[in-house]
Parts: C-alpha cells; sequence; structure tokens
C-alpha cells in the first residue's frame, strides 16, 4: 500500500474575459509610470503596492477571491473563514530580466495573474518545500522525461496570459529570465485566511 502523506497543491484558473483581461493589463502596464521598488526582481521593474480602486476591485473581488475559494475548498479544513487580500503590486520584466528565488512571508498564500506573456518569457519555477531535498543524490539527478512529484526537486510552470495561480506563500520560487523582446506583465500578491470560530 502506499500513500501521500505531505502534498503541495497549485491552483490555478483561466480569466475567460478577453475585456476585463485587457482591462487589467492597460492599468497593471499604467503602474510602470510610477515609483518602483527592489525586492527579488533583477532588472525589471516592480511597482509598490497597487491602490484597490475601479478595475482593481473587480480584479479582487470577481477574480481572485472566488478562485481562491475554489483553491481552498477541497484540501484546507475549515468551514467559516475571512479571504483578506494583503497586498499585490505589478511585475513588469523586461528583455533578460528574472525574479530571484524567494518567498513571501508574513502571510498565507501567494498568487501570480499573467497580463502579457510572450514565448521564452520565463517560467514560474517552484522549489520542493523540504529546502535538504536537493541534497540527497537520488533527487539532485535529472530524470529525462519521467518526472514526477516523487522525484523531482523543481517543478517549471509555463506561463499563459489570463492565467492566475495560487501556491502557499512559504514555497521558494523564482522566475525564469525573459528572452523576449518584449516584456512579461504580472500581478503578484499575497492573500490571508483569517480562520474564524466553528
Amino acid at each position: 500500500m502506499k500513500f501521500n502523506i505531505f502534498e503541495t497543491k497549485l491552483g490555478l484558473y483561466q480569466n475567460e474575459d478577453k475585456d476585463f483581461h485587457e482591462q487589467i493589463t492597460k492599468e497593471t502596464e499604467a503602474y510602470e509610470k510610477k515609483e518602483g521598488r527592489v525586492i527579488s526582481n533583477i532588472g525589471g521593474f516592480q511597482s509598490q503596492d497597487i491602490k484597490i480602486e475601479g478595475v482593481f476591485e473587480r480584479f479582487i473581488e470577481q477574480l481572485i477571491l472566488p478562485n481562491f475559494k475554489a483553491y481552498l475548498q477541497d484540501d484546507y479544513l475549515f468551514t467559516k473563514a475571512e479571504l483578506r487580500l494583503d497586498n499585490m503590486w505589478a511585475n513588469i520584466n523586461y528583455q533578460y530580466s528574472t525574479n530571484i528565488q524567494h518567498c513571501h512571508p508574513h502571510t498565507d498564500f501567494a498568487f501570480v495573474y499573467y497580463c502579457r506573456c510572450e514565448e521564452n518569457s520565463g517560467n514560474l519555477v517552484l522549489n520542493h518545500p523540504n529546502p535538504t531535498q536537493g541534497y540527497v543524490e537520488f533527487f539532485s539527478r535529472c530524470w529525462g522525461n519521467k518526472p514526477s512529484p516523487a522525484n523531482t526537486i523543481l517543478y517549471s510552470l509555463p506561463q499563459e496570459e489570463g492565467r492566475l495561480v495560487f501556491f502557499p506563500a512559504n514555497l521558494m520560487h523564482s522566475v525564469e529570465q525573459n528572452l523576449n523582446e518584449k516584456p512579461r506583465i504580472s500581478i503578484a500578491g499575497n492573500l490571508s485566511v483569517i480562520v474564524l470560530d466553528q
């Protein structure tokens, strides 16, 4: 008999409303003209926290929170909880820019929404949650075309415009270098779950 004892759940959802997607993208691109910051970004632009108003208010209420609830539904056991956006920001990765390995402390879950992404503009790379996994020779080898959750230490998730991804905030991750001439544009953020009295 075999069974899993530890699992990491990713949530992938797609925004099928093309007009809404373009509105989100246009408002995100506008943040490039504002003051930026450097945290995990190397060579790209990261905005200060986005103000939740207008299109971004709809983005949270109609896209982020309902899908976040769906992501939590089956695997994270609680009956009553407040789902809260902590903050979010714009990422604009120009050619050859990247985001180094990092995690998101002081929050529960992270998300990324892809506004613009061309071919070879860099995948999201997620690390095995056990930081010592790579020190074991068996797991540090290349397993060719037969990777599985049991034998890999990295997972590369291709980007797709309109895709929304949720993952635990303590999961180490990075973004590959953008090798396309056009910028990759995304929104990233943090979410908390406040469990209420049962």
